[in-house]
């Protein structure tokens, strides 16, 4: 196939306009390069994660992401808000947590 030839099956599977999920979106605005499909962090990137972090005072998402060869601002902000961030309690809910959430619901339902 010629690089001007053109198969639509292969556009389909590029440009989903599936506005559920706003598929279209996300690969068009990245042109769907394969640098964007990154698989899984490595331990020098959550270190590099953590640095930029501390260096933009997890600001400037854009910023944090230029300091990680291939990762995204949304991937950068993802990975540290759920896995790396030294605030966030993992875990099982404490009995008192418990208790607070079900007077909450009481008080102001759910």
């Amino acid at each position: 196939m010629h690089e001007d030839d053109h198969d639509e099956s292969d556009e389909e599977s590029l440009y989903s306009d599936d506005s559920k999920f706003g598929n279209w979106k996300l690969k068009e605005s990245r042109n769907f390069d394969e640098k964007w499909a990154k698989g899984h962090w490595t331990a020098e990137e959550d270190s590099l994660l953590h640095e930029a972090v501390q260096k933009y005072e997890a600001k400037n998402w854009k910023k944090i992401a230029e300091d990680l060869n291939g990762r995204t601002d949304v991937q950068c902000l993802h990975r540290w808000q759920k896995v790396l961030n030294p605030t966030l309690i993992k875990g099982p809910w404490t009995p008192e947590e418990d208790k607070l959430v079900l007077l909450l619901v009481e008080k102001n339902g759910p």
